[in-house]
């Protein structure tokens, strides 16, 4: 689960987080996986998450519209038990800031693999119907800042999307590099700090501002 630490760090500021989605439930080889649920464990601990946040007034949810994200949300809002909203976005699941044409994708994770189409985004090697790590990545810093731009200081905004998005975005905002042995855990991704003029992205003691 990702370290709330950094919600202690500064004051007059707006806080969120950009997470993967709760545990899920074993996706076999090349399925279509749209449907599948997060496991009973995985509601327990995004409740648990929805339960640390009750010191903010408001919880303001920006989740993909697959599933296991939609389900994290809804948890992490029981968890809550106070004001919260719910917003989709295809920007955060289905094509993603990174995908413009499924066909071509959908052949290029089918024959690579997820985490070596991963590793390609990384290292800048181009996908087909993709964009690129910096062009994807920007577009999914645009949908960001849009969000915190409406937001009240009450209100804790979270972004709920998924591993193959997620860990091309960090690998763009912190260099940091995954791979099989460095894979990105359910719940976690990165804090977010907004403060007058800019966002700064924290993770692991790294904070960068956009």
């Amino acid at each position: 689960m990702i370290d709330l630490g950094f919600l202690n760090s500064e004051h007059n500021c707006i806080y969120g987080i950009l997470i993967r989605h709760s545990e899920r439930d074993f996706i076999p080889n090349k399925a279509n996986d749209l449907t599948t649920p997060i496991t009973t464990l995985g509601k327990q601990k995004a409740r648990t998450l929805g339960e640390y946040l009750r010191k903010f007034e408001k919880l303001v949810i920006y989740s993909s519209p697959i599933l296991r994200c939609v389900q994290t949300s809804e948890e992490i809002s029981k968890g809550f038990n106070k004001t919260s909203t719910i917003h989709t976005s295809n920007i955060l699941g289905l094509h993603g800031p990174f995908v413009y044409d499924s066909e071509k994708a959908e052949k290029e994770f089918t024959s690579k693999g997820l985490i070596q189409v991963v590793k390609d985004m990384q290292n800048c090697i181009q996908i087909e119907g993709a964009r690129g790590k910096e062009e994807g990545s920007k577009i999914l810093l645009s949908f960001i800042k849009e969000a915190f731009s409406k937001a009240n200081k009450d209100e804790f905004l979270i972004f709920i999307s998924h591993d193959a998005i997620i860990t091309v975005f960090l690998n763009y905002i912190f260099q940091e590099y995954f791979d099989k042995q460095n894979w990105l855990n359910f719940l976690d991704g990165c804090g977010l700090i907004k403060d007058l003029k800019r966002i700064n992205f924290i993770r692991k003691e790294k904070s960068y501002e956009y």
